[in-house]
């Protein structure tokens, strides 16, 4: 017998006493009363450093283009300042799993690759996630995303015109509608970076109160979003479990931000539309979410799946303008329920008769359901549709896209005010930092450089990050339970519904908060058993496979985890589980007297 299994011996027979006696998790570690946070607080200078500096240093992030995903060493990977995906994918999960940027539970944060491949494309694109299982009811999950892609030119169509002569407007066009030459500052990299702000801002809040994620929790880049939302159609088609464990109880996207309420058009209430009067209003918050009435996106089997769920969204419905609701009265305090105008430019004698800086109230209660109202996603144009499509709860958020009845910048007397598509540039050679921080303020930065920001694109990234985060960390998703001592066991298959009967366990999301090594049991729900931090097992023919993991941590504490696995598309129902992927002690020591029974102890 090895050294290895001797001592996984042990810890077993330790564990068969103990095991009655223990709760997965254990107690809460003590946290000194003055440091607790009622809330998640975003990091404003955080997600602004970081907008700057991967919407700078990472340009044109062409998804498929930049050489395989899997080997970021291959001479196909451009350079950054060519084709910055590569480099931008590996500084967001840096950044993701750092302790220094998101506090002491980012070293219990993993990182997996889902790569899948694009017919256009030569190389692989990736769907990105970072994971941190939940303490209670790991089998839940809450998903909060976002996409990392830039618009592409039409590479083939490009060079057929120029090497027969024949480059014409619509070839430029291509050019101009594209994000060729800049960082995607609007379109996506507020996205990105807001999930990393309310990522850090949740770990945060969980490490200051003692506290962990009731349900797991998950962060992901939906790559190749701007060629057809293809990420996101990947991952809702292949990612998903068929059991009852594993199901999404939210998923929440951040598209293009920053240019939205409470930031005020180019800075100033004397806009387009009214050069002398002033009084235009800031600009509007898309809240796209799933649904109370059928419409053009949402038909057919996704109306079926919507109205199946429609008591859970609801409550979800009602709890996401409830998060709304209090992050306006929470920012609004601490901002005095004011937001500076902040463009320092004025116009001859349309001037306002006092030329210095100005402020505007907000944060009212009248704004927030004029400018940032819940409703339904009739636009169907990101990456929450094909969750909302499933009838999970969920929504999307973003700022301007096209001119609307709110902010278009024709005067009120046009009887024809058509809207102008692109309105904010984004898409565009136009998506920089400057141009964003410029369509917020009215400047292209803040008065100290171009590292500075503006206030108002501050204001516009913090406010809907907060409620995010307030919605997020609510008792019905990821809630906050008891820091545990002992291990968290979480595992998840590959595929995640396996067409065929081999399939890949990988238990490495379990997490060890006491320290020195997690032994990893396996019950594959066949009557076989098995050991180690990832396996891969064979099933006999199709069937739903109840299959368990239990880790043992040095001390002997135990964590368990089941998950109901389709196995090469089984007949009947799936077993009627607890959704939350729970174990009882009796179902406990029966997986430590199978692994006996298979030698394995």
């Amino acid at each position: 017998m090895s050294r290895s299994r001797r001592h996984l011996t042990f810890v077993l027979a330790v564990l068969s006493v103990l095991l009655a006696g223990l709760v997965s998790g254990g107690a809460p570690a003590a946290v000194a009363e003055g440091h607790r946070l009622a809330r998640p607080v975003i990091d404003t200078r955080y997600l602004y450093d970081q907008l700057f500096l991967m919407s700078t240093a990472y340009i044109y992030r062409v998804s498929g283009a930049d050489g395989p995903p899997a080997n970021p060493s291959s001479p196909n990977n451009l350079p950054p300042t060519i084709n910055g995906w590569q480099e931008f994918f590996a500084h967001w999960k840096g950044q993701m799993t750092s302790q220094r940027a998101m506090g002491d539970l980012a070293r219990f944060v993993t990182v997996r690759d889902h790569y899948f491949q694009l017919s256009f494309m030569p190389f692989q694109s990736d769907v990105a996630e970072v994971t941190l299982p939940g303490a209670v009811c790991a089998g839940q999950r809450v998903l909060v995303g976002s996409h990392p892609d830039s618009t592409p030119v039409n590479g083939t169509r490009l060079v057929n015109q120029i090497n027969a002569g024949q480059l014409n407007p619509n070839g430029l066009q291509s050019i101009m509608r594209s994000n060729i030459g800049n960082g995607s500052a609007y379109d996506a990299t507020t996205g990105v970076t807001m999930t990393m702000a309310e990522f850090q801002a949740l770990l945060r809040w969980y490490e200051a109160n003692g506290t962990w994620p009731a349900r797991t929790l998950k962060v992901t880049l939906f790559d190749a979003e701007e060629t057809g939302l293809n990420g996101s159609r990947f991952y809702a088609a292949n990612l998903i479990p068929k059991g009852p464990q594993g199901q999404y109880v939210l998923v929440a996207n951040m598209d293009q931000n920053g240019i939205e309420y409470p930031a005020f058009h180019f800075g100033t209430d004397h806009y387009l539309n009214d050069l002398v009067n002033g009084g235009v209003g800031p600009w509007f918050t898309n809240i796209n979410a799933s649904p109370l009435a059928q419409n053009s996106i949402y038909t057919g089997q996704a109306w079926q799946n919507i109205q199946a769920n429609m008591p859970a969204i609801l409550a979800f419905r009602q709890a996401l303008t409830d998060a709304v609701t209090q992050a306006f009265q929470v920012l609004g305090d601490r901002h005095d329920h004011q937001v500076p105008l902040e463009n320092p430019l004025t116009i001859a004698t349309f001037a306002p008769a006092d030329p210095r800086a100005r402020t505007m109230p907000a944060y009212s209660a009248a704004d927030q359901q004029r400018f940032s109202p819940v409703q339904d996603d009739a636009l169907g144009r990101t990456d929450q549709v094909p969750f909302l499509s499933l009838g999970i709860p969920g929504y999307g958020v973003l700022g301007a896209f096209d001119s609307n009845a709110v902010e278009n910048p024709y005067p009120a007397f046009y009887t024809s005010r058509p809207p102008i598509f692109q309105y904010a540039g984004y898409d565009t050679t136009l998506d920089d930092i400057w141009h964003l921080n410029q369509f917020a303020s009215g400047m292209p930065h803040g008065p100290k450089g171009v590292a500075d920001p503006s206030q108002e694109l501050l204001r516009a990234l913090e406010l809907p990050a907060t409620w995010t985060d307030y919605l997020a960390s609510g008792d019905a998703y990821a809630g906050a339970a008891a820091a545990p001592r002992g291990p968290v066991a979480y595992f998840e298959t590959s595929p995640a519904a396996p067409s065929t009967t081999t399939v890949s366990f990988d238990g490495g999301f379990s997490a060890d908060p006491a320290g020195g090594g997690l032994r990893y049991v396996w019950d594959f729900g066949d009557g076989t058993f098995g050991s180690g931090r990832s396996v891969t097992h064979t099933y006999a023919g199709p069937q739903w496979a109840d299959a368990k993991l239990l880790v043992v941590d040095r001390a002997g504490r135990v964590g368990a985890y089941r998950q109901a696995v389709s196995v090469a598309g089984p007949t009947g129902a799936a077993p009627a589980t607890a959704a939350c992927g729970t174990l009882d002690s009796s179902e406990r020591q029966a997986v430590l007297d199978g692994a006996r029974r298979a030698h394995l102890l």
